[in-house]
């Protein structure tokens, strides 16, 4: 039997984007194995590309239609065709702005009411004016014959190349270009050591000297290219182009396009990336106006070596980036909406809040999400142990982990970008402004530089030195403290430390230290501390000592800090640390008020401590506020958090027998 090909009416619905998604990706498959029918979609998708563009208008016929957008009286097919003018006339833009000015220059005028003589001469030259209908654009008119023209010039073109039929070409269902801010335009080749930067507009990649962005070579891919992955494996450059679902390889030894392969998916794809675990190819895509509880969108892995589709999983939120965690195997799928956390199967582990970018920790098992907070912008901690969300000023574009567990922040103010570090305890630590807000954000570690990508517009730029990053405890209340009544006062708490402690150890901590086994060391602390309690967090070891002080010790450097000392004459029985304080149970003056020992203390990933007792009690305290949140008449005797923030209690059972359970 041969093959059956895609009927005329198929490829005029696939065209309208009016087939299903079972038909469609039938249909794509299909076009990627028959010369024949690639060739006349492609013939019909550039006629329809060639259709929906807006006319090229002269000076002369444009001023008209100018007038009428000032005016707001232009319809929306003259405001296209303006606007592809004024994007190639530098004359025209400047009198637009000059014309806006006189504008805004006449509103600005005090209002004052004409004499009586001005409005009888008004209307007389009103009695005598003949009826005047404006003569219809000259431009808009043309549009017909520039349309004709078109379709002629395509056809003419297709059948009189004698080359090989053309891969299938399909534009975004919206015919629009698909971008998202935090979309990858830049990767760095450490094989070939050299920065592969996207030009959007120029429809090119460009190969760049790290640190001095110095141009190696222009590779061009022609298309609407949408984004960029590297596919270290293979040393080759990946380049999408959204509105062909079309993948361009870059031989990264050569420099030069390789191949280039239509990828069959339903929707409009918005990202692409490289699992590090398998070296599929990863293709992101957004149903187009899905029903409701139909699926949002889908991930579709491709074998990287044969092309072909291994995998189509669909989800309920409409992915835009795809994140892979270079240590777990774990992804992360942003979506305005949600993001969602999937294992090696795409089977969902968690759901954290919606964003534009997200990245996962080089150093733990964080993961945060850059969202946007009404004009500014708000990174989400997740994790056990993760710090408390903070809140940075301008809107978010863009997000990289950094290699000591940190991460750096791109957000637009406005007319200028800002590059934050942010520290593993999600502290700011540094900031630098750039002249580009938006687009893709990479770091390079062995030169301490950043460097921002947009549209092919660069900026590099050193970062300043890293302020110490000691986390203070109790820090400031956070916002989002609970404000309900406290059943008893909070716990005792560390003492506000100095913004920069003094660091007393230096960080040469392996050689200071003796070794008493392979891989176990003994480091003495400096006389005077005699610890009775240590709580950790990240990398940092909080002591406290038996004369009531506490200090910070760094497990990186071997920094010691100074904190401070407690109250006089408190009596701590138990000690624990979080992302944003440090807790001390005072059992002598009974700054918890519970009824019985305490048993369990357990730190969660938002930074609420929860407290079991002997008797039964489980108290949450955050915020300051603690409030009595179960009793289950039975001894509490452990905690533990799981992946989602939940904790769990371990507890007999009225059974008699001891289980976890959570509440």
């Amino acid at each position: 039997m041969g093959m059956v090909h895609v009927s005329a009416e198929e490829l005029s619905a696939l065209l309208d984007g009016e087939l299903s998604s079972h038909d469609e990706v039938r249909a794509r498959q299909h076009l990627t194995e028959c010369a024949s029918c690639s060739a006349e979609y492609a013939l019909s998708v550039r006629l329809d590309e060639e259709l929906r563009q807006p006319p090229v208008l002269a000076c002369v016929e444009v001023v008209e239609v100018l007038s009428a957008g000032l005016d707001r009286e232009a319809s929306e097919g003259e405001q296209a065709a303006a606007q592809r003018h004024l994007a190639g006339c530098q004359d025209c833009r400047a009198s637009v702005q000059v014309w806006t000015q006189v504008a805004s220059a006449i509103k600005a005028l005090p209002v004052v009411a004409p004499s009586a003589r001005v409005d009888d001469a008004i209307y007389a030259i009103a009695r005598s004016r003949r009826t005047y209908r404006p003569a219809p654009v000259r431009g808009i008119a043309a549009r017909a014959l520039i349309t004709v023209t078109a379709v002629v010039a395509v056809i003419v073109a297709s059948l009189g190349s004698g080359a090989s039929p053309q891969n299938a070409v399909v534009p975004s269902p919206t015919g629009e270009r698909v971008i998202v801010a935090s979309i990858q335009q830049i990767v760095f080749n450490a094989r070939n050591n050299t920065l592969y930067v996207l030009d959007i507009p120029g429809a090119a990649v460009d190969a760049r000297e790290p640190g001095t962005n110095e141009l190696k070579t222009r590779i061009q891919v022609g298309g609407e290219p949408t984004a960029l992955a590297l596919n270290e494996a293979a040393n080759r450059v990946l380049v999408l182009d959204a509105g062909q679902k079309l993948v361009t390889e870059i031989d990264a030894v050569s420099n030069t396009v390789i191949g280039a392969t239509t990828v069959a998916v339903a929707g409009t794809p918005t990202s692409i990336s490289v699992d590090p675990s398998t070296n599929s190819i990863v293709v992101s895509s957004t149903a187009k106006s899905p029903a409701p509880g139909a699926a949002g969108g889908s991930v579709t892995v491709i074998n990287s070596d044969t092309k072909q589709l291994e995998t189509v999983r669909e989800f309920n939120v409409a992915p835009r980036l795809v994140v892979p965690d270079q240590r777990s195997g774990r992804s992360a799928l942003v979506s305005a909406d949600a993001t969602q956390i999937v294992d090696g199967s795409y089977r969902v582990l968690a759901t954290l809040p919606g964003g534009v970018s997200a990245a996962f920790s080089k150093r733990d098992d964080f993961i945060v999400v850059l969202s946007p907070s009404g004009a500014d912008s708000l990174l989400t901690f997740a994790g056990f142990g993760a710090p408390e969300p903070l809140k940075l000023t301008g809107a978010p574009r863009a997000l990289t982990a950094l290699p000591d567990g940190g991460y750096l922040v791109l957000v637009d103010l406005g007319g200028r970008g800002r590059v934050s570090r942010i520290s593993r305890d999600g502290i700011v630590s540094a900031s630098a402004e750039v002249a580009v807000t938006g687009g893709d954000l990479i770091y390079d570690d062995s030169t301490n530089r950043f460097t921002v990508a947009n549209n092919g517009r660069l900026d590099t730029a050193q970062m300043p030195g890293q302020a110490a990053t000691a986390t203070t405890a109790p820090p400031t209340q956070s916002a989002d403290a609970s404000a309900s009544p406290s059943p008893t006062p909070p716990p005792s708490a560390v003492a506000t430390a100095s913004p920069q402690p003094p660091a007393t150890i230096g960080p040469n901590i392996l050689a200071q230290a003796r070794v008493l086994s392979p891989g176990v060391y003994n480091l003495p602390l400096p006389n005077g501390i005699q610890p009775q309690f240590a709580a950790a967090h990240g990398s940092r070891l909080w002591i406290l000592d038996q004369s009531n002080k506490v200090s910070a010790f760094d497990m990186n450097t071997g920094d010691l800090f100074d904190i401070g000392a407690l109250g006089k004459g408190a009596t701590v029985t138990s000690w624990v640390a979080g992302g944003s304080y440090v807790y001390g149970i005072d059992a002598k003056t009974g700054e918890v008020n519970v009824v019985n020992t305490t048993t369990a203390l357990l730190v969660d990933s938002t930074s609420t401590l929860w407290v079991g007792t002997s008797a039964g009690e489980i108290y949450s305290v955050r915020g300051g506020a603690a409030r009595l949140t179960m009793n289950l008449q039975r001894p509490v005797h452990a905690f533990a958090p799981d992946q989602s923030g939940r904790a769990w209690y371990l507890a007999p059972l009225p059974s008699g027998l001891t289980g976890y359970a959570y509440g």
